[in-house]
Parts: structure tokens; C-alpha cells; sequence
């Protein structure tokens, strides 16, 4: 929490619980924001979003109390859909030559953001910065009622004319190139489905396990405590000669041009390699922390080592960034039927925040009795 908050300082389990109410409020979000993409379309799951995040900004803004803190980050958890609607909506508007790419632009915004708030964070004061950062969601929302509505999501209504108009706008106004994808769009016959028959078709289940696997492992990497603890890890082990904050800043500096490079990768070297490559480069980054840590812990004098926890924590988010970042939602949203990508969005998302919940809420006790290692 910022000095000059006006909640005074929190306990570790108060910021644990502040960290991890958005996971809990992923429960609820995860089944509203499918329904209302369904149902209404992938146009007012954005607007969604920007609205619980402007009214979630506010509340934060004028919050007196350390209630008001928890329903101001609820509100806010109900705002976020980085899982569920913003690749959906890419997925179903660009040219599948730029599917990938683009998808892997909405984890490089995500980590924008994040690199914002740390800088705000470090030189603004605690209402100041909660106004410039609702004043994103307020510009977002706006700019979210001028978008049309997805073809894809037009088509499984049997709305033709609304799908070509809305092509045509995603294409710049050329109705030759948006009649020739329109007609690669297959209208699929079942417009509602049940919880069970959206897992009868194969593509279905393969769709659903990959994502499942995927979104567990992302969830369970470790990233989530980098995120929301970095200034009190950093405390903790040592950052070198930089500050904690500044220490925080570096790292979100290198997650997000990791991302931009996945970004400008993923369509040239393919989904696969850069998972796996992401997947071995952040084992071998967090055993070097782990080593460090423990070592640490045991007395051992590594005054002459204290750059190898920013090193290490640095390689691990790069190998986060170019991979398991990013190529998750693009494979849910490209493996995923258009009937059923909804449900199964919704699912993997609420088990996703189930396992963020569990990391986030049991790492201060581990911390506390066990040790950081």
C-alpha cells in the first residue's frame, strides 16, 4: 500500500486478501461473462468490463476504510476478462493470419498496464493514481461503444446482413474481401447448447483439455506472486542496487517486451515451440532463485551474489512473457468451436482463479513458517 494511503498501513494477511479478491470475484465473472457473450454478445462483455472497472476505479479512488478497499478490488475483479472476452472478441473480428499475433497483443497490453501502475505507483500519490488509472476505463468504455459486434457472434443469431456490415467495418470498408471470408464462416446449426453437449464434439474435448492444462500451469507458474508480492519478495532476498520498486519496475519492463516479442514471433515459429521453450527456461530461472533463497536462509554469505535474484526473477518473467503469457489464450481461441468457446472459456477461467486463489492466499503462510524457498 502507498504511504499515503488513507487506510493507513495493512497487515500481510489484509494485502493477501486484497490480492487475491479479484481470483475470488473470477468465480462470478467467469459464468456472467459467458452468459452475457452468448446471449448478447462479445461487444457487451467489453463494455462490461469497462464499466465494473470505471465504478471499481471510484470506489478505490474515495475508499476510507480497508471495506472499502475489498469492494472497490471486487469490482475491479469483475473488470478483468484477459482470459475470456478481449481474445475472444480479436479471435472473432481479425484475419487468422494475424489471429495470433493479436491475441498475443492483449497479454503485452495487460503487462502495460501492470508497468504503469508500478511507475504511477512509485511517483504519484494514492488518489491521484487511482484517477489517472479509472480514467483508462472511463477512455476504454467509451471507445468499446464504438466497436460493431463480432461476424462470428452475428452469424450464430442468423443476423447475415448485421455479419457482412460488421465484416466490412473490420475490413476497412472492402465488402469484396468481407463477402469472400463471410463465406468461410460456417453458421453452426446448434445456436444453444447445454453444459454436456458442448463437450459431445471432439474438437470440443481436445479444445477444453489443452486449455485446461495450459491455464493451470500458467496459473500455477508463479507469476500471480511476482505480480502482486514483488516489493516484498524483493525486501525479503535482496535487490541488489536498486530499490524494491524500482527492482518491481525492471521486471515489468522485461515482461512486457518479452510479450511484445512473442507478439512479433508467435505466427513465425508456431505455438508449440515457444510453450515448451517458455516452459524449460522458467523451470531452470526459478531453481537458480530457489537455490539462492535457500542458501540465503541458511546462513551462507552471498553479499558478492546479490544481483542473482533480480537476474533470476528477470529470466523467469522473460520465459513467462514469450510463451506461457500469451500462447494459452491464443490456443483456447483458435482450438475452441464458436458455440462452445463461451463455456469453455468460462470454465478454464474459474479453474484458473481457483488455483491463482490458492498461490496467492497460501504464500504469506508458507512464507511466514516454512521460508521463501
Amino acid at each position: 500500500m502507498a504511504d499515503d494511503s488513507p487506510t493507513g498501513p495493512l497487515r500481510k494477511d489484509q494485502i493477501s486478501l486484497l490480492a487475491s479478491m479479484p481470483s475470488y470475484m473470477g468465480f462470478i465473472k467467469a459464468m456472467l461473462l459467458a452468459f452475457i457473450v452468448n446471449r448478447f454478445g462479445r461487444r457487451y462483455g467489453l463494455l462490461f468490463m469497462g464499466i465494473m472497472g470505471t465504478v471499481g476505479g471510484a470506489v478505490l479512488t474515495f475508499a476510507k476504510s480497508a471495506m472499502a478497499l475489498y469492494v472497490g478490488r471486487a469490482l475491479m475483479g469483475l473488470s478483468s476478462g484477459a482470459i475470456l472476452v478481449a481474445p475472444m472478441f480479436v479471435s472473432e473480428c481479425v484475419h487468422s493470419s494475424l489471429r495470433g499475433m493479436l491475441i498475443a497483443f492483449c497479454s503485452m497490453q495487460i503487462n502495460t498496464g501492470i508497468l504503469l501502475a508500478y511507475i504511477f505507483g512509485k511517483v504519484l500519490s494514492y488518489q491521484v493514481f487511482n484517477m489517472c488509472m479509472t480514467s483508462i476505463s472511463v477512455c476504454y468504455t467509451i471507445y468499446a461503444l464504438w466497436l460493431p459486434e463480432t461476424p462470428y457472434f452475428l452469424l450464430s443469431k442468423n443476423r447475415k446482413e448485421d455479419a457482412m456490415n460488421s465484416l466490412v467495418w473490420w475490413r476497412g470498408g472492402n465488402a469484396r474481401i468481407a463477402e469472400q471470408e463471410l463465406a468461410t464462416i460456417k453458421l453452426q446449426e446448434k445456436k444453444n447448447i447445454s453444459f454436456t453437449e458442448a463437450f459431445r464434439t471432439r474438437q470440443s474435448k481436445v479444445a477444453f483439455g489443452v486449455s485446461m492444462a495450459c491455464f493451470f500451469l500458467q496459473s500455477s507458474s508463479g507469476i500471480f506472486l511476482f505480480i502482486n508480492y514483488n516489493e516484498l519478495i524483493f525486501k525479503e532476498i535482496g535487490n541488489g542496487p536498486f530499490s524494491p520498486a524500482d527492482s518491481a519496475i525492471i521486471i515489468a519492463v522485461l515482461t512486457t517486451v518479452a510479450t511484445l516479442g512473442n507478439s512479433l514471433l508467435v505466427e513465425f515459429t508456431g505455438r508449440k515451440p515457444l510453450l515448451l521453450m517458455s516452459f524449460l527456461l522458467s523451470a531452470l530461472s526459478l531453481a537458480v532463485l530457489t537455490g539462492f533463497v535457500y542458501l540465503l536462509a541458511q546462513g551462507v554469505d552471498l553479499a558478492s551474489f546479490t544481483w542473482i535474484p533480480i537476474a533470476s526473477i528477470g529470466s523467469f518473467v522473460v520465459s513467462y512473457g514469450i510463451g506461457l503469457a500469451v500462447v494459452p489464450s491464443i490456443l483456447l481461441n483458435e482450438m475452441s468451436p464458436t458455440e462452445t468457446k463461451p463455456i469453455i472459456s468460462a470454465i478454464v477461467s474459474m479453474v484458473s482463479y481457483a488455483v491463482s486463489i490458492v498461490v496467492l492466499q497460501t504464500f504469506v503462510f508458507i512464507d511466514e513458517n516454512a521460508g521463501l524457498y
